[in-house]
């Protein structure tokens, strides 16, 4: 934290089903007296795809979507610049094979926009076109969630944001989470950090590339005890107390191998399921995912077989060196050491 000017840590460890640790280090907001806890929060930026994927299975397993089907059907008020994306299914969206380009940075995003409608989300998925043919090639992009989110709210009739907090986050004992930034306590939300390009210290006391439109993409804001719970229920393959919160029979696709990341990656950055990232570690399967915007970083590390999950969150990122992985070296090595491999490892 010190070497990379990071104000603030959390962390949070379950085992065997149980939270064994839940700690928070340094402050939220530089220069002010508010601790960094497992409860501060902030945006989960790509780690929101998990839930846009969860409810897509989650209407699947009722019947109201086909996998196979293309998206297109669901959203009969899109005019697609792009004839193509007439093709594409649902399950190459949830795979990042849909041949959607990922938009370069925080292009696209409109850091002022507070609120949407599913007029607003139409139009921005009418002018997107394709970088490739679909199921040609695997790239992570953030309109492919985009869509996801949007047949979601067409197919349940309300807005994705809702859908979410109703049928995932409430049910699983998110009860600090929102998709909706506006929701989110003030009191509670970490302020974003960053050193610019110039190694200037830079802070925002707003999400400065937070954008309501992109909800199903990046607009889940939540904190380390939340994610503890979602990881709990993840590893009890869905199951949150009395309630079957994703459905159980859909970890074994969703845990299955649908892509791989190209090789420039290392580390965890192995294999793509339907929103998770998945890789063996040292003989132990590993299931992920995380998400970084400017200010924030955090990561959710599932072992399944171990029975072991690890979540991390810094409030501070780097520009210009490229990501600054903060949450995701910490959280592998506390990973390595409850697994008991060898640091550093593959």
């Amino acid at each position: 934290m010190a070497v990379n000017e990071i104000p603030g840590f959390a962390i949070g460890i379950v085992k065997d089903g149980q939270v064994v640790y839940a700690a928070g280090y340094g402050v939220a907001e530089r220069g002010a007296a508010r601790a960094m806890t497992p409860q501060t929060l902030a945006p989960a930026a790509s780690l929101s795809t998990q839930f846009t994927a969860a409810a897509i299975l989650q209407l699947a397993a009722q019947g109201d979507i086909d996998l196979d089907a293309p998206a297109a059907g669901y959203l009969p008020d899109v005019p697609f610049a792009d004839p193509r994306l007439a093709a594409v299914t649902i399950r190459q969206l949830l795979a990042n094979t849909s041949g959607l380009p990922q938009i370069s940075g925080a292009a696209g995003y409109d850091s002022t926009r507070r609120a949407s409608t599913p007029d607003d989300l139409n139009r921005y998925l009418a002018g997107r076109t394709l970088a490739a043919d679909p199921a040609e090639r695997f790239e992570i992009s953030n309109d492919n969630w985009d869509l996801l989110a949007a047949v979601v709210s067409s197919v349940a009739g309300q807005p994705f944001e809702q859908y979410a907090a109703d049928h995932l986050l409430a049910p699983a004992g998110m009860t600090s989470s929102t998709f909706r930034l506006a929701e989110a306590d003030p009191a509670q939300l970490t302020a974003s950090h960053w050193l610019d390009a110039g190694g200037r210290s830079v802070s925002s006391r707003a999400p400065p590339e937070y954008d309501q439109l992109h909800a199903g993409a990046t607009g889940l804001v939540t904190n380390v005890d939340d994610l503890l719970a979602w990881a709990a229920l993840n590893l009890d393959h869905g199951r949150c107390a009395d309630a079957q919160v994703v459905p159980k029979e859909t970890y074994a696709e969703m845990w299955a191998p649908h892509a791989r990341f190209d090789d420039e990656f290392g580390g965890l950055f192995e294999q793509w399921g339907l929103g998770w990232a998945l890789a063996d570690e040292q003989g132990h399967r590993v299931a992920w995912w995380g998400g970084m915007s400017l200010g924030a970083n955090m990561m959710l590390f599932l072992a399944p077989d171990d029975d072991v999950a690890v979540v991390t969150l810094a409030n501070a990122t780097r520009e210009g060196t490229g990501p600054p992985w903060y949450s995701y070296s910490v959280g592998y090595s506390i990973l390595q050491l409850l697994l008991e491999v060898q640091i550093g490892g593959t």
